[in-house]
């Protein structure tokens, strides 16, 4: 203590070969190394935490757009009712457009099948995940994918086009449809149904079934029973709470029934009235 207060001690070094401790560089040494470990964990854990939060936003952004479209993977029962579809409601070697392709999956089985197939995806790692698929599974000469806003694609040069939809989109993209596609090209749909067309075809059921649209689209009297129950869609024209004649239709004019009813009563109590006066006669004889 009088030494260091004295200043003659200039490291802990010194202060280590005067107390006498043998393995006082040793000591040093691996505290160098702990500390240099810690600062490496701490870097890695750190650029863990980026690399995370950098997956996620692409997976995240969806909700913050006007128009949300959740990433769920497609079922294989799904595929082959799409490629099904296009088996019956499309020429062979059909150019496929696959809006939202997602991870590309539904691409690739387009063109397994010998379908030209593009697909449309803004998320920027689904993107690259589809075009690693591409090649792993030998259909590169047969796939594209465009990182781009499927709002933003044409669709005139196409013959089929693949919709995995959600509530907003299937509202939102019904224009575009309507006014892109060609005569002889088919929608076909999963998971949820146009809102105001009736499909021409339909395969499946449940959360698998598909839907085939065709020009001239046939319009739809109600909407369809999956919107019913979605507060956003409770306004829709074609909701059946917004239907002119809902209340007269709903609610039942029970008048003739009543009377129906009192006349039932009426002729009842006469039957019962002479059926007495029978019994009575009788009684007397």
């Amino acid at each position: 203590i009088l030494l260091l207060n004295r200043g003659r001690m200039s490291s802990e070094s010194e202060l280590m070969e005067i107390l006498g401790t043998k393995d006082s560089a040793a000591a040093l040494e691996h505290r160098a190394q702990m500390r240099k470990k810690g600062l490496w964990l701490t870097l890695g854990v750190g650029a863990a935490a980026v690399g995370l939060t950098a997956l996620a936003v692409p997976f995240t952004l969806p909700a913050l757009r006007r128009v949300c479209v959740p990433y769920v993977p497609a079922t294989q029962v799904q595929i082959n009712g799409i490629l099904r579809s296009l088996e019956k409601h499309s020429k062979p070697a059909a150019k496929v457009i696959d809006l939202g392709s997602g991870d590309g999956r539904v691409c690739v089985a387009c063109a397994k099948k010998g379908y030209p197939s593009t697909g449309v995806e803004l998320n920027s790692v689904l993107y690259m995940l589809s075009n690693f698929y591409k090649y792993t599974d030998g259909v590169s000469s047969l796939t594209k994918f465009k990182y781009t806003d499927l709002f933003k694609e044409p669709l005139h040069k196409y013959d089929a086009v693949t919709i995995f939809g959600a509530p907003s989109l299937m509202q939102a993209i019904e224009p575009k449809i309507e006014n892109e596609v060609t005569d002889t090209c088919s929608v076909i749909v999963c998971r949820y149904p146009f809102l105001k067309w009736k499909p021409n075809y339909s395969y499946g059921s449940g959360v698998d079934q598909v839907w085939v649209y065709k020009k001239p689209f046939i319009p739809n009297d109600v909407l369809p029973l999956i919107y019913h129950d979605l507060v956003e869609f409770a306004e829709h024209p074609l909701h059946p709470s917004n239907e002119p004649y809902l209340e007269k239709r709903a609610i039942r004019d029970v008048t003739d029934d009543v009377i129906k009813s009192s006349d039932s009563v009426s002729q009842s109590n006469d039957s019962t009235s002479a059926t007495s006066r029978k019994i009575r006669q009788s009684n007397k004889i």
